[in-house]
């Protein structure tokens, strides 16, 4: 039996608890052994998540060495642990969703269990098990599970670089954490390119971006006459870069290479104690045919740790006008806080500039939802090539949002794969973490069959179960994440800028107009 051989080895380590000898529902977190790899999480609790390096983990209780009760890498041994069934949390649907199936239920250390939602259950089989495999680097697959053998096998994958080529047999219930042409968002290049091609349909809509040259050849010519001013300053930012590394201010024209973006320096933003700072937004996007976005509202700002000015001569130094933590990080001569939470900022703004923060969070909220939309047409299109559900895709995207004097919000950038390990925002992780996987709505569902393990549901067609789906995930629990598209309040203004408007995103539309789920 394939089960055999690996489904004691990969395991949800993190929210839920696998009831093996000497474990029990209220053991502590056991504690992270050092020198070892931290690509394997020991068992934890249920109500429990953990991250090490720059992802989260998924994946495999401990291993112990039976001479010295040290964890070993793995090796294809058998655990000590004989694995004999798994408990988990059950989330009831709402009253408004049509499918009667639970979804594994995530919750905080400190959060209370709703017991009239939620109820405990242990799966028995392991043809059951809920799983998932994580990987930094890319989906990779430890010998001992031969991916050939079944498609089957996890309910997740999460993993930081996208691989497209596994999802053509992809079942209904399992969830995969990125969007097949995210890349078109988070290259800086691609999406101003997309971002464009509406700025010239509505001109008034798309203008929440500063101006930015993708084309060197473009650039060269609008630029040949160029001299740094502080009223003309620009940023060149290499088209790949990360951590922001390699960005400066123009000076040389000359210099700017094939590849790089030049794009207008904000030289206005708002202050917070003569720092520049700007947002980082967690954004999650469960699907684009329907489009689902959801706005995360523990966000945070970070600062300059150097106070702000524009002395022409003075350009280089990054702690002044570079946000980015893992820059501010390296200032070694400043103690100041470079992250400060959104309630902080709020009343900072209020205090100081008497600008109702609702207006700039109105702003964020639309070039979100734009954003998204500039590049439903060519997710759809790539779509296309596989036969996915409606809500096999999910991802967690950062925006990086500058605010200036005006009270008007400019996007700089989105990142495909936000780092969910930063010390400075830890907490944020565990909650983005659990909220996403509550509202990604977990079916366990056999390995040998892919069907549900609590009966299938039944939909008039396919456009009736992508809508059903939508609700019922619209009525979970969200934690910290708000649906800001679509709403009844927003759908008519923002269907004008669809390229095409698909049949699952009209009839989910009609859906949420002509009910009172909300």
């Amino acid at each position: 039996m394939l089960f055999k051989n690996y489904s004691k080895l990969i395991l949800f380590s993190y929210y839920f608890v696998v009831n093996s000898k000497g474990s029990n529902f209220n053991q502590e977190i056991p504690e992270f052994p050092s020198g070892i790899s931290q690509n394997f999480v020991s068992i934890s609790p249920l109500s429990y998540c953990k991250f090490n390096r720059d992802n989260i983990y998924l994946e495999y209780p401990q291993r112990i060495n039976e001479e010295n009760g040290n964890i070993n890498e793995i090796s294809g041994v058998n655990p000590k642990y004989d694995i004999s069934s798994q408990s988990l949390y059950m989330l009831n649907p709402s009253k408004y969703c049509k499918c009667h199936q639970r979804t594994v239920y995530f919750q905080s250390p400190d959060s209370e269990i709703n017991t009239e939602n939620v109820s405990k259950i242990n799966i028995e089989s392991e043809e059951y098990f809920v799983n998932a495999y994580t990987n930094k680097s890319g989906l990779r697959i430890p010998r001992y599970f031969n991916i050939t053998d079944s498609t089957l096998a996890l309910n997740v994958y999460w993993k930081e670089l996208s691989n497209n080529l596994h999802l053509n047999n992809i079942n209904k219930y399992q969830k995969y954490n990125h969007m097949l042409k995210y890349k078109q968002l988070s290259n800086k290049k691609h999406f101003y390119d997309n971002y464009n091609v509406l700025k010239k349909k509505f001109p008034k809509d798309y203008n929440y971006m500063p101006n930015t040259y993708t084309s060197l050849e473009e650039f060269k010519k609008d630029f040949k006459d160029y001299k740094v001013s502080k009223d003309n300053l620009w940023l060149v930012k290499p088209n790949f870069s990360t951590y922001g590394i390699g960005i400066h201010f123009l000076k040389d024209v000359n210099k700017v290479r094939r590849g790089d973006i030049v794009t207008k320096y904000v030289s206005n933003p708002l202050l917070i104690n003569n720092k520049k700072f700007d947002f980082r937004i967690y954004v999650l996007v469960t699907g684009h045919d329907p489009l689902k976005i959801y706005l995360n509202e523990q966000c945070f700002a970070r600062l300059a740790t150097a106070d702000y000015d524009i002395d022409i001569n003075n350009l280089d130094n990054t702690f002044k006008h570079l946000t980015n933590i893992h820059v501010q990080r390296k200032n070694k001569e400043s103690k100041a806080s470079y992250v400060m939470t959104l309630d902080e900022v709020k009343k900072h703004i209020k205090e100081n500039y008497n600008i109702e923060f609702s207006d700039i969070w109105k702003g964020v909220k639309d070039l979100i939802i734009k954003s998204f939309i500039a590049v439903n047409r060519v997710e759809l299109e790539a779509q296309k090539e596989f036969n996915l559900a409606s809500n096999s895709l999910f991802q967690l995207f950062g925006l990086d949002v500058i605010v200036d004097q005006n009270a008007k919000p400019w996007l700089i950038e989105i990142n495909g794969h936000p780092s969910l390990s930063d010390k400075e925002t830890a907490s944020l992780n565990d909650q983005n973490v659990k909220d996403i996987l509550n509202i990604a709505g977990l079916v366990p569902f056999s390995h040998f069959t892919g069907t549900a393990m609590e009966g299938e549901c039944e939909y008039k067609d396919s456009v009736d179960e992508a809508v059903q789906q939508s609700i019922c995930e619209f009525t979970r629990p969200t934690g910290k994440f708000e649906r800001i598209f679509p709403t009844k309040d927003n759908i008519d203004y923002y269907k004008q800028f669809f390229e095409e408007v698909t049949t699952n995103n009209q009839a989910l539309w009609d859906e949420i107009k002509n009910n009172d789920f909300e």
